[in-house]
């Protein structure tokens, strides 16, 4: 009935509206896939992962952390589904002006966030130099000469920007194997070795000291005229009394400690008490006794406490994570250490070693084959 209708007396109209409503369906068609590629396409992901940047500072700037820290974890989400094809197509399309922003300015201003919500401070490495010795196992600050201990060549070095490279000092293969140093009251530099314990002044050079029943250790520090050990396999802290180049007068410190309380230990620092960072946590021993002692505020991020640093002056430790990749300065009262801020350079780069100098509260940082300097009253 409809071809004898309409079809065969009309063909030509027949075929117009068959056309029309052919183009009819193909543009709506297109209309929807259109829409559809536009609401994924690599600007319209940007400019989601902008709004929540931006709804995360201002959260920031109310000081609601938790509401930042969320907004900042689904703009994270979102700015990892861009591919690095469309990252590269959004900065060249910001650099020609036909978007108002590229991936490269929201992923930095993430990462500004991140350190503002997180308490982080970037160390510039503008101020860095190249040292030609890369890793080393300490830095030390001593008679006001940076001192660096490179386990590779079993070398204490000299460093000064103003000599150029560095300078050798002292040699000696047990240095391989270094452990743990300390500066002690009369600025020597005291070095733990595998088996061994050795001090270095410019007037006596390198000397192995004499150490009367000497135990494997992991960690060492000097406090007044004492060297103290700590011993995980002895559960113990150990005093020494130093005299010319001898340690004598061993002498074990700690009373009524718990089974293995000591396992897992990373460092130890000596004033008046004694403190031990373990895990995410400080051990405070007092007259021999361990008493309660707190850490407060530490970031989960941060994790475990790899090295403990004491500045005196200042009355502040620094910490360096297990990672590390960061320094935590823990501001010491009484009863706990209060995290106050992190250090961090670029991108996280692996801290090999640090030293502080206390009286001016200079920071040298060693990483990769440079040292940076940065003043922490600056911050």
């Amino acid at each position: 009935d409809l071809w004898t209708k309409y079809v065969n007396p009309n063909p030509q109209k027949a075929l117009i509206v068959v056309l029309i409503t052919t183009i009819i369906i193909v543009v709506s068609i297109w209309l929807s896939v259109s829409n559809l590629r536009n609401s994924d396409s690599p600007e319209k992901t940007l400019e989601n992962a902008q709004m929540l940047i931006g709804q995360a500072d201002d959260a920031i700037s109310k000081n609601n952390q938790s509401s930042a820290e969320q907004y900042l974890n689904k703009a994270s989400e979102i700015l990892k589904t861009i591919k690095k094809s469309d990252q590269n197509y959004l900065d060249s399309q910001f650099v020609s002006k036909k978007i108002r922003t590229s991936y490269a300015l929201q992923s930095e201003r993430y990462n500004l966030l991140q350190d503002k919500l997180q308490s982080v401070v970037r160390i510039p490495t503008t101020n860095s130099f190249e040292i030609g010795f890369k890793n080393l196992a300490a830095l030390a600050y001593a008679n006001q000469s940076l001192l660096g201990i490179d386990k590779n060549s079993g070398t204490i070095i000299n460093i000064n920007p103003l000599f150029g490279s560095p300078r050798t000092l002292a040699s000696n293969a047990e240095l391989k194997s270094t452990q743990s140093s300390s500066v002690s009251v009369d600025q020597n530099l005291i070095v733990l070795t595998q088996n061994s314990v050795y001090s270095y002044n410019q007037t006596a050079g390198l000397v192995n000291l004499k150490v009367s029943g000497m135990v494997p250790s992991s960690s060492i520090d000097s406090f007044g005229n004492n060297i103290y050990l700590l011993s995980q396999p002895e559960n113990q802290i150990y005093k020494w009394t130093r005299t010319s180049q001898n340690l004598t007068n061993k002498t074990p410190l700690l009373k009524n400690i718990g089974a293995n309380r000591l396992n897992g230990a990373s460092s130890m620092v000596v004033s008046s008490n004694i403190f031990v960072s373990k895990g995410r946590s400080i051990l405070l021993f007092e007259s021999g006794q361990e008493r309660s002692f707190r850490l407060n505020g530490l970031p989960e991020n941060f994790g475990d406490i790899k090295s403990l640093v004491y500045n005196n002056s200042k009355n502040y430790f620094l910490a360096l994570n297990s990672q590390s990749t960061r320094i935590a300065l823990l501001k010491l009262d009484a009863e706990s250490a209060d995290f106050d801020v992190m250090y961090a350079l670029k991108d996280d780069a692996k801290i090999s070693s640090f030293t502080i100098d206390e009286q001016t509260s200079q920071l040298f940082v060693n990483y990769d084959s440079k040292i940076v300097s940065f003043n922490l009253e600056k911050k």
